[in-house]
């Protein structure tokens, strides 16, 4: 019979299609038990009291992501930065940024911990002032 002996060509061959397959599954195999990374995004309620009208925006950002508010127009507008950074022990660190028209107010950064509530108080120009209640939330989602 003809199967019965079998070339060294082909034996090379089927060594190579063997080595290829288990070489494909190998990484099949490591690339389906992967870890997927995860990005932290929190969540943070504001409740802020600016010279006397409550407003309470919400924020939605990513660690290490910059973001932003803006109460009000012209001269009596407030704008607020935030950038938020996980710290030690479930802590969050908070910088902010606050300016009332184009005159920069502050630059308070709170650490705060998960779930409780933190607040500051900044006063501007002309006797405006703003008072700011915060509670940061973490939120994990998949990339």
């Amino acid at each position: 019979m003809i199967l019965e002996r079998s070339s060294p060509r082909a034996r090379r061959i089927l060594g190579r299609v063997i080595l290829a397959a288990a070489m494909a599954g190998g990484s099949y195999a490591a690339w389906a038990a992967r870890v997927v990374p995860t990005e932290t995004v929190y969540d943070v309620a504001l409740k802020l009291n600016i010279d006397g009208a409550i407003a309470t925006p919400r924020l939605l950002t990513r660690a290490g992501e910059q973001a932003s508010i803006v109460i009000g127009e012209g001269a009596q507008k407030w704008q607020g930065a935030f950038l938020l950074k996980p710290a030690d022990n479930g802590a969050v660190l908070v910088a902010t940024s606050w300016a009332r028209g184009d005159r920069q107010i502050g630059k308070p950064s709170l650490l705060v911990a998960l779930g409780t509530p933190a607040s500051i108080k900044l006063g501007g120009d002309n006797d405006a002032t703003m008072e700011m209640q915060l509670t940061v939330n973490e939120v994990r989602s998949p990339r």
